[in-house]
């Protein structure tokens, strides 16, 4: 039998950003080997935003600008506009989570996953790789707010990627649990699986990083299109496929998109064009159908798409008389339909002996707002001189870009994709790695001391940094500046330890060789989202510079015993010799790391 994929969805019928956060899901009993390294956990959310098209609300909700979902969970410049630090492990969205099986009982409990994973991912992963794994466009949990040179998908307003209103946030469950590494978990030897999470969607939020139909985020601030990136989209977006929608700006290469032929307008006099207005026949409002001036041979050059809010503006002048100029007619609305226009237009002037047929021209059908169902209305007996498709109110030709109104995020649901392989004939493995911890929260102080038990067949020990008020996903301590460790009250190197000393790279190198893991960085360092020399911007930072934060962690090899050990823990905050030592943080986690058994 071939494997498949089943999807389980969370107990839990509603979620929110703020109270709702418990996630349980069953995967059941008797449906044969389930390849829990292939399995993930899935964060379904929706994106929508007001509309910023007066009158078109109700119509029908603007598709959005291209947005990303950003996980913040490391504290560090998250404000509004600002880059922060995107989390190395898609785990930073868990806090809390337990692994149950029906006959094995508890299989994994662990507290502070997102400070465990992310930071251990920091050590795992050098910036090339994370630059890498971030710019994965088939993942919204990998890409999260991670644009290394400003724009990695330079999407146009209506294109797919710029619409797409669904995500999911992707965590692979090994990436949760060390458990789930186990290809083979036989269901029915062994009943359900049980999932429980406590997850940190407080720390979701969405980012636009195309604030406005002519502007794009670039390194975490506002920019114009000059500060494109050198090796990507630059200068006039309307001279690539599915560029920048040109229709805020005003300019000779924007123009052409922005006029619409007046003949798409039905006349009273078949001999002038244009002319409409008040007055048997003429009618008075001018119709939903208007056909572009601009020629598409390829429609990816269009800045068009259903669904786009616009406004229609008319300009006109008496017929008879002084040929007075009138008042600018304007009227919002939504294009329903695009086609080509190879054929006359029914109900427009667009009739056979009006104009040759134009097969690259597009013809647009609008719906307008309540009050204007039938199109712009002219009042008097006018010749229409001008007519064009804009986004922002006001005058034809109007400069400057319409913004979108900050998005907001909603969580719909969440899921366990689940891969189930009936033939599978390998056997789950008799061991496993787990974790447990000791969290410590305790008012700033110079110098800490305690003693901690440690578990049996525990092989590795990681203390990890955070503030007592703040939950962080990557571990900082400003002030740490040396520490000692002692197992069964015997020194592990005999002296105090500095910190960033040859000693404590030993000691880290000695750890991640201890679990059979690789070490790619020790540079202990989180990085703004600020465009790097990687993505190929010019004047983009160097990720050697002094930039970012510095992460700082304590880690230790430990003997293997069957029996409880004792550790004995010392952190001593920085003395530059001038006063007394700095205080740490306030808090730390004291994770070890187990070899277990079935």
């Amino acid at each position: 039998m071939t494997e498949r994929v089943q999807k389980y969805r969370a107990l839990q019928s509603s979620f929110d950003l703020v109270d709702k956060k418990m996630v349980d899901i069953v995967i059941p009993a008797n449906i044969g080997k389930v390849d829990l390294s292939r399995c993930n956990l899935v964060v379904k959310c929706d994106v929508s935003t007001t509309s910023t098209t007066a009158g078109t609300a109700a119509l029908s909700p603007p598709p959005e600008f291209d947005t990303f979902i950003r996980i913040k969970t490391t504290g560090n410049n998250e404000g509004a506009g600002q880059a922060g630090i995107a989390p190395r492990s898609p785990a930073a969205l868990i806090k809390h989570a337990e692994l149950r099986s029906a006959r094995l009982g508890v299989i994994e409990s662990l507290r502070n996953v997102d400070l465990l994973r992310n930071s251990l991912a920091t050590y795992k992963g050098n910036m090339t790789d994370l630059e890498q794994r971030f710019q994965t466009p088939s993942n919204s949990s990998n890409k999260e707010f991670y644009n290394n040179n400003g724009i990695l998908d330079a999407v146009g307003q209506g294109r797919e990627p710029s619409k797409q209103r669904t995500k999911d946030l992707v965590v692979p469950l090994h990436e949760i649990f060390e458990y789930c590494r186990n290809p083979a978990y036989d269901s029915d030897k062994f009943g359900d699986l049980m999932i429980h999470c406590e997850m940190r969607f407080d720390a979701l939020d969405v980012v636009a990083t195309k604030v406005s139909n002519t502007v794009f985020t670039v390194d975490a601030a506002p920019a114009g299109r000059g500060d494109d990136p050198a090796n990507g989209i630059k200068g006039d977006f309307t001279k690539v496929h599915g560029g920048t929608n040109p229709l805020g700006a005003n300019g000779v290469d924007s123009a052409a998109f922005k006029t619409l032929d007046i003949a798409s307008v039905p006349s009273n006099d078949a001999a002038n064009i244009g002319r409409t207005g008040a007055g048997a026949p003429g009618p008075t409002r001018i119709g939903t159908v208007y056909r572009t001036t601009a020629q598409y041979a390829d429609l990816r050059d269009s800045p068009f798409y259903v669904g786009m809010e616009c406004f229609i503006k008319v300009e006109s002048q008496l017929t008879a008389g002084p040929n007075t100029v009138q008042a600018l007619v304007e009227v919002a609305g939504i294009i329903r339909n695009i086609q080509r226009a190879n054929a006359p237009s029914a109900g427009t002037g667009l009739n056979a002996g009006v104009m040759s047929q134009a097969s690259d021209a597009l013809d647009l059908t609008i719906e307008f707002v309540a009050t204007d169902v039938g199109g712009p209305a002219i009042t008097a007996l006018c010749t229409i001189t001008k007519i064009q498709i804009e986004l922002r109110t006001g005058a034809s030709d109007v400069a400057g870009a319409v913004a979108i109104n900050a998005p907001t995020l909603a969580i719909n649901d969440v899921e366990a994709q689940v891969v189930v392989d009936p033939g599978n004939k390998s056997q789950s493995p008799y061991t496993y790695v787990s974790y447990s911890s000791e969290e410590d929260v305790y008012n700033p102080l110079a110098n800490f001391q305690r003693n901690y038990d440690i578990p049996p067949n525990t092989r590795n020990i990681f203390v990890f940094f955070g503030e007592a008020a703040t939950n962080r996903s990557i571990s900082v301590s400003p002030n740490l500046g040396s520490y000692r460790l002692t197992i069964d009250n015997e020194d592990v190197f005999g002296r105090v330890v500095n910190y960033n000393s040859a000693l404590h790279r030993e000691l880290l190198s000695q750890t991640f060789i201890n679990s059979g893991d690789r070490v790619k960085s020790i540079q202990e360092r989180g990085y703004f989202n600020v465009a790097s020399k990687l993505g190929g911007k010019a004047g983009a930072v160097s990720h050697q510079n002094d930039v970012g934060t510095v992460l700082k962690a304590i880690m230790c090899p430990v003997p293997m015993s069957p029996v409880v050990q004792k550790l004995g823990l010392e952190l001593n905050g920085f003395n530059d010799g001038t006063g007394a030592d700095e205080d740490l943080t306030g808090r730390h986690v004291v994770y070890f790391e187990r070899l277990m058994t079935k």
